[in-house]
């Protein structure tokens, strides 16, 4: 009687083994690349290439960390002109006036107000994958 490609041992052998090597390059993969979780801010222009923002001191950590900001899907380097201490206080949480430079489009005229985004977190897509399995 002769035996059909699927009784083989040797294929099934081989059929496990190339899962599992494709399974570890799955891992390897999800555990080496990350994603970013952003925080949108909102900013008023003062002038040509200067707004001002009015942030809490959890942003204003975040704001001091990163190097670049994001508008309109564009990466942006920006430089923090000046800060004034606690304009504002609601409750125990005090608000920074942030006054930073760095170059937009000339559409925006001055009191416009525009949405930026700062990089807040970094994730790994496996850990991303075990916060959506845990549920909230």
């Amino acid at each position: 009687m002769k035996t059909k490609k699927y009784e083989q041992q040797s294929f099934v052998i081989f059929a496990c083994v190339l899962i599992l090597i494709l399974e570890i390059i799955f891992v390897i993969t999800i555990y080496k690349y990350k994603e970013y979780k952003y925080e949108k801010l909102t900013a008023t222009v003062v002038k040509d290439n200067l707004v001002v923002l009015v942030i809490s001191s959890n942003t204003k950590k975040v704001l001091y960390k990163n190097k670049y900001l994001y508008l309109n899907d564009k990466k942006i380097n920006y430089k923090i002109i000046e800060e004034k201490q606690s304009v504002i206080k609601n409750g125990k949480e005090k608000y920074y006036e942030v006054l930073i430079n760095y170059k937009f489009d000339k559409q925006y005229k001055t009191s416009d107000i525009m949405f930026v985004s700062i990089k807040k977190e970094k994730y790994r897509i496996i850990e991303i994958f075990k916060l959506i399995w845990d549920g909230d």
